[in-house]
């Protein structure tokens, strides 16, 4: 919620009631003021002469926001100059007054975030009565800054469609902002991240402010802290290169948000936003995979509201947005599984897949079979009557289950069944997979090596042989029993040098 005062100095004596200072304290205790930091607001300057072009000192100067009744006055120097520096963002009106000149009056002179603009007034010699009236330009320029900059404006930000309503994903409007590995345009807190490189700069450099706040985790430098709704958002600008001493901490691009503020009269909005997996088509691997499985699940809700208004007129005002966002995701994953075989202790479904056949291996086994490293003690290694002729009745490829660890297999018990069939080594993938739908688990298959202990030793590991779809040389253990001549569930990976 943001509180704004304005004109407090004109009201402080009037706030005396004890229900005005009641609902004000209350106010206070349920929200924090809006700090008006230097680099969240705007400034006016400008000069005021006569037809001559000579300085007039000492004239009235007035500027009024159009909207809320925030008013300001000053004299104009011994050189004519005049300026107004932090200004809330708005919509403004100029008055100077002379004594013995026209009186001068410029409207519609619209202020944006850290703008800091010139308007000169020059006053026609007439009766103080009389007003020469201008209407600011709607594409005023820049004088005293010559920094690059863009601006993303209230109307393109509510009114530009935008998958998962983070303004993050407005910077891109801004020439010279690219994105980088990371950045999530759906997501926010934690799962999100603002990976923006800004006229080339680091993604992790750039500056995000609030209302003048921090508003990026200072240990990643891409965590957005807080994302405001788009509908509590007045503006933004993205100050790119040559920006102000101001800016410190970081050397990317400087990102200054303000929020919305109350005005004379009372507004709200309330909305919703929603996706929904029955409208969208299914994932492409998971139809080519597994066509019977459904859609991945997709239920997105982004709904909220805003309200604001005065608490006194032309003199405090109010804001308030809340939104919440809701999404449950359905992801599909694929994993390795053993196939029926390899649970018995048959590695012959590795040692036929002659797709894989080298110089030193015998489809994905060692070219001498699996080595026994307890010598036949509790039961020899044997080969299996699966095997075929170009493997060779004995190729030794399977382990007897007198060998086999209990608490291995009970390991081994808690994996899904294979629902595909094995893949040939051009798809780079595992032969076997088991593939996971959102919270359904829609079983594929896979290869799954059960190794020995004593077989990592260093003179197995010497040996050279071909893992099915591995990468060369990956180690990985699943399982491991602490029994000498027990089994192990795992994965075993080594490739010709």
């Amino acid at each position: 919620m943001k509180i704004q005062f304005s004109n407090a100095a004109k009201s402080i004596g009037r706030l005396l009631s004890i229900n005005s200072l009641l609902v004000v304290l209350a106010l206070i205790l349920c929200t924090a003021f809006t700090a008006r930091a230097q680099n969240t607001s705007a400034s006016l300057r400008g000069t005021v002469s006569d037809v001559q072009g000579a300085a007039i000192a000492g004239a009235d100067v007035t500027i009024t926001d159009a909207d809320n009744g925030f008013q300001r006055s000053q004299k104009s120097g011994p050189d004519g100059s005049y300026v107004f520096p932090s200004l809330p963002l708005g919509r403004y009106t100029l008055s100077v007054t002379k004594e013995g000149f026209k009186a001068f009056e410029a409207r519609d002179i619209v202020l944006h975030v850290v703008d800091n603009l010139t308007m000169d007034a020059r006053l026609d010699v007439g009766k103080k009565s009389e007003t020469i009236e201008v209407v600011a330009s709607t594409t005023q320029v820049e004088l005293t800054n010559a920094d690059l900059s863009g601006t993303i404006y209230g109307k393109q930000i509510t009114e530009l469609p935008l998958n998962g309503r983070s303004y993050a994903q407005l910077l891109l409007m801004v020439p010279g902002v690219a994105i980088d590995n990371g950045f999530t345009y759906n997501m926010k807190g934690l799962q999100g991240g603002a990976d923006l490189s800004i006229s080339g700069g680091a993604s992790n450099a750039n500056t995000f402010l609030v209302d003048g706040a921090n508003n990026v985790d200072v240990g990643s430098g891409r965590t957005l802290l807080v994302y405001p709704s788009i509908d509590s958002i007045e503006e933004f600008k993205v100050e790119r290169n040559s920006y102000g001493a101001q800016y410190g901490g970081n050397s990317g691009g400087q990102v200054t948000l303000v929020t919305k503020s109350g005005t004379n009269q009372f507004h709200g909005s309330a909305y919703y936003f929603g996706r929904n997996d029955v409208l969208n088509a299914n994932n492409t691997n998971l139809k080519a995979n597994n066509p019977g499985a459904p859609t991945p699940k997709l239920r997105r809700n982004d709904f909220g509201y805003t309200v604001g208004g005065p608490i006194k007129k032309d003199k405090i005002f109010f804001f308030w947005s809340q939104e919440w966002n809701r999404q449950i995701t359905g992801r599909v994953n694929t994993g390795r599984v053993p196939t029926p075989l390899e649970r018995t202790g048959d590695f012959s479904d590795q040692a036929n897949d002659t797709a894989f056949n080298s110089a030193n291996t015998v489809g994905c086994l060692p070219k001498a079979g699996l080595a026994d490293p307890g010598n036949g003690v509790g039961g020899a290694f044997t080969a299996s009557p699966n095997n075929t002729a170009a493997t060779g009745a004995g190729f030794i490829d399977v382990i007897p289950s007198s060998r086999m660890s209990p608490a291995g297999v009970g390991v081994l018990n808690t994996y899904l069944l294979p629902t595909l069939p094995r893949r040939r080594p051009d798809t780079q993938a595992s032969p076997q997979r088991l593939r996971l739908h959102g919270r359904r688990a829609d079983q594929e298959g896979q290869n799954l090596f059960l190794l020995v202990p004593g077989m990592e030793s260093p003179d197995y590991r010497k040996s050279k042989y071909r893992a099915c779809a591995h990468a060369p040389g990956e180690d990985r253990r699943l399982f491991r029993s602490g029994q000498r001549h027990s089994l192990e569930f795992g994965e075993y990976s080594r490739l010709p040098a």
